[in-house]
């Protein structure tokens, strides 16, 4: 028979269990003694609400970025996980069914494109805006593959190698018709742009030695960052 404990505690162990996991910077080096004793309570309690530390890092990934939902979804416990490959497939149909995502590779997939400044635009604000609200399970699924083979596997080629799939040729194709100017990769531009939406959007959150940042601001200047690195003046 499954058990019911308060709603609040099960959402501060996703809480702090999601900061100890990247925080340890792996699935591997994550001690559930460590959780515990930022939990405030003794190592066998966290048995109470989750079965192992697979089950936990299952449990942050998918409710680390909505704390509400454990208790909205009424999760039964102990939380039982169907393993690291599920895990990641999770965060990964997330993304893929993210409508800002889905209106990003529309826009990257699309054959013309007479506004090449708005274009860049939308795609600047929809992938920082989705990376951002999805962040932790990002920022989670990325220190568990560091030594997680399987899941460095399926994450690099499936999350960031796609995007990068679709989104070459939309800067080939903008480079083709002068729209943005003379690059010397046109990969390497790509990629960059990924990067740093990736960089604002999740990895400055841990930063040992945070900018201090006008978050009001940000995404109109990495807007502005990216028209002026890529469009040609001319265009």
């Amino acid at each position: 028979m499954t058990r019911k404990r308060p709603d609040d505690r099960i959402q501060r162990l996703v809480e702090i269990a999601t900061e100890v996991f990247i925080a340890s910077n792996g699935y591997q080096r994550t001690q559930m003694s460590e959780v515990a004793r930022q939990l405030g309570v003794a190592k066998g309690s966290l048995y109470l609400y989750v079965e192992s530390k697979e089950a936990l890092f299952d449990l942050c990934v998918r409710y680390a970025d909505n704390l509400d939902a454990v208790a909205g979804e009424r999760v039964s416990l102990p939380y039982k996980s169907a393993g690291g490959e599920e895990t990641l497939c999770y965060v990964q149909v997330r993304l893929a069914q993210d409508p800002a995502f889905q209106e990003m590779i529309g826009l990257l997939l699309a054959e013309e494109s007479l506004e090449p400044a708005r274009d860049l635009e939308h795609l600047v604000r929809i992938l920082y805006g989705a990376l951002g609200r999805n962040r932790k399970s990002i920022k989670l699924v990325e220190a568990a593959a560091s030594d997680h083979p399987s899941l460095s596997k399926i994450w690099y080629p499936n999350a960031r190698g796609q995007l990068l799939e679709v989104l070459l040729p939309f800067v080939e194709r903008h480079l083709l018709a002068g729209a943005f100017r003379p690059l010397a990769s046109a990969p390497i531009a790509a990629r960059h742009l990924i990067e740093t939406c990736t960089f604002w959007a999740i990895h400055r959150h841990w930063d040992l030695a945070p900018q201090s940042i006008d978050e009001d601001k940000l995404e109109d200047a990495l807007v502005e960052l990216v028209i002026r690195v890529f469009l040609n003046d001319a265009s």
